[in-house]
């Protein structure tokens, strides 16, 4: 079942790190305003719903729904989580110390995170939540499992608001196990899917553009005040249009990059060398943000052209030396321990 290593899918990883990087420099430079940046609104209108496509692409071939594959995703994700919550703690604790202001209460910290999973490195929760769902449509059926998503997806979707249990990342999971699943679907069915994802991806190209105009972070598009419709329908049409907009986004991308990928092109092997440690470089790129108060002298796109380069650069730096120890490498980005 095991797959030779896609390129266009390496390719795609580094550049939607690439765009998380540069979406969090837009933010951390334009704290309370960043919403009125179109960069940003383009950014966050797919850059994680692609992830997590990439993530379902490559979870064909490479998750058996074993109970040691999971056992491995729950090593390489959620032990991660836990210890940058850890140094995240203590950087809040030295902070406290050195400036005053509240001092960070470590049970209620863990509370809060697993109330919303956004206090901490929320993709590695919930990226690990969509492999179980997986793991679970695998146990059920090895044949259909792909349909055991997407009903796993609507039931979820479901529950979650008739319950009001949002806690422990099911939130994100209503959101993000679709396109988990399309992703999934893309990579088992490819053969079949060619033609279908090749016209799709053409004509995102055109339509993403169009939609993501209206897109907004709150979740309601601008031309949902024009709309004169019952609730019920107007709140159908928002809802895919909410899922239209980064699927059209993620097939763009797709089909962009799948056409050049096999010349060679600037910035190439970069993209590849990135998609290869995205988790690592989405792990430890927070903590260089803090010196962007000191460049507050620079004007604005400067100050968030230089941020994105100084974080990036810092961050390869950083997890190329914490990979140098076994130790670190376990526990902080989940890679095998070598004795």
């Amino acid at each position: 079942m095991k797959q030779e290593r896609n390129i266009l899918i390496d390719v795609l990883k580094g550049f939607a790190i690439l765009l998380v990087v540069l979406g969090h420099s837009v933010q951390y430079n334009m704290p309370g305003n960043f919403d009125n940046s179109l960069i940003f609104r383009i950014i966050y209108s797919y850059h994680m719903p692609l992830f997590m496509f990439l993530s379902g692409f490559v979870s064909f071939g490479t998750f058996d729904g074993s109970k040691t594959k999971l056992i491995k995703r729950f090593k390489s994700l959620i032990i991660p989580f836990w210890c940058w919550f850890i140094i995240s703690y203590i950087f809040s604790w030295l902070i406290y110390n050195l400036k005053g202001g509240s001092e960070p209460d470590f049970l209620n910290s863990i509370l809060e995170v697993l109330k919303s999973p956004d206090h901490g490195l929320w993709f590695l929760w919930v990226l690990f939540l969509n492999i179980l769902v997986l793991f679970i449509s695998l146990k059920i059926s090895s044949k259909y499992e792909e349909i055991l998503l997407l009903v796993f997806f609507a039931l979820i979707n479901v529950l979650v608001p008739l319950t009001g249990f949002t806690m422990l990342g099911m939130a994100s999971l209503t959101k993000l196990l679709l396109f988990f699943s399309i992703g999934y679907i893309f990579n088992k069915h490819a053969s079949k899917l060619k033609k279908t994802i090749s016209l799709a991806g053409f004509l995102s190209l055109i339509f993403y553009p169009v939609l993501v105009a209206f897109w907004s972070r709150s979740g309601i598009p601008t031309f949902a005040e024009y709309i004169t419709l019952i609730q019920p329908l107007k709140t159908i049409i928002i809802w895919v249009f909410n899922q239209a907009v980064p699927l059209t986004g993620i097939l763009a991308s797709y089909k962009l990059f799948d056409l050049i990928v096999n010349y060679e092109f600037v910035f190439k092997d970069s993209l590849i060398s990135l998609g290869r440690i995205s988790l690592e470089i989405y792990s430890t790129h927070f903590y260089f943000f803090s010196f962007t108060y000191l460049l507050v002298f620079i004007p604005l796109d400067y100050r968030i052209s230089l941020t994105f380069l100084v974080t990036l650069t810092a961050t390869l730096l950083i997890q190329w030396l914490l990979k140098k120890s076994n130790w670190a490498s376990f526990l902080l980005y989940g890679k095998p321990f070598k004795q």
